[in-house]
């Protein structure tokens, strides 16, 4: 169990270095502040792998300087948090348009959202039935690109299979043939690994947009932690999707991320993370 906890610090800690990387890079305080706070999720994350295993000893072999790596970030983030609210005046505090997406949403990929019925030009067709390029998500997620939109047509099935889209992956759309009809199901629970690795479908990949799909986790009330859904993409969009499970069903983990039109089901905690969401209808 020590070395599951040690795996999710490796690719969180990695993780945290982009993060970090990115907000000396950016003009923007709004980014800076969004990616800092992410940081700080994934040191948080890493240490509650080890206490939800109760190895809470293990934390002591962590590099001295990650001690006070909490408090360093917070200060960051304390000192960075005005200049969001000069940033806000200056260019005005709204976020979403009027048709009630997002405003860093792009037309094309609106219309995409917003089309009737699957798409015809999809890069990528996964049909389990061998009619398309591949036969799971998580083939076809290898294949994408990572610089420009790549869509990606999963048809209507049952997909028993656990997602996982890493950083390098941006900027994926997965649009699915309606909620109920293409399903992604997985049985991952906390009494067999970390909460952050119970998830069925998992997008750290920024840029990340779902449409019409079901995404479920069926280990039961009797397991606990059971996550469908993690998302740690920024700027990630769930359109006509729903969420199914029982405890900790929707992990929305961080950065920014827009909700609209979708179901959620479960019991406790179903909805928890420490991201910058919006649910819409």
């Amino acid at each position: 169990r020590a070395k599951l906890a040690w795996n999710d610090c490796l690719e969180l800690y990695q993780n945290t270095i982009s993060h970090l990387n990115r907000s000396k890079s950016t003009n923007s305080p709004l980014d800076a502040q969004t990616w800092l706070s992410a940081a700080i999720a994934n040191h948080q994350t890493c240490q509650n792998g080890f206490i939800d295993f109760n190895l809470a000893s293990h934390l002591q072999t962590l590099p001295p300087m990650l001690a006070n790596f909490s408090k360093l970030i917070s200060n960051s983030l304390a000192i960075n948090k005005p200049t969001i609210s000069v940033t806000a005046k200056q260019v005005g505090n709204r976020r979403l348009f009027a048709h009630g997406f997002p405003t860093w949403l792009s037309g094309a990929d609106r219309k995409l959202l917003q089309k009737i019925g699957a798409p015809l030009n999809a890069d990528i067709v996964v049909a389990q039935d061998g009619s398309g390029n591949f036969k799971t998500i998580s083939e076809a997620v290898a294949a994408a690109g990572g610089a420009k939109r790549t869509v990606i047509h999963v048809k209507a099935g049952v997909y028993n299979e656990n997602v996982d889209i890493q950083r390098s992956a941006r900027n994926i759309m997965l649009i699915g043939d309606g909620i109920g009809a293409t399903v992604v199901t997985g049985n991952k629970n906390a009494q067999t690994t970390t909460t952050f690795r119970t998830a069925t479908f998992a997008v750290v990949g920024d840029g990340f947009i779902a449409r019409d799909i079901t995404f479920e986790n069926t280990a039961g009330p009797q397991k606990h932690q059971a996550v469908a859904l993690r998302s740690g993409s920024d700027f990630s969009v769930f359109y006509r999707c729903s969420f199914e499970g029982y405890q900790d069903t929707l992990y929305v983990y961080s950065q920014r991320q827009f909700y609209r039109d979708c179901d959620i089901y479960g019991t406790v905690d179903f909805i928890f993370g420490d991201t910058v969401a919006v649910f819409q209808n």
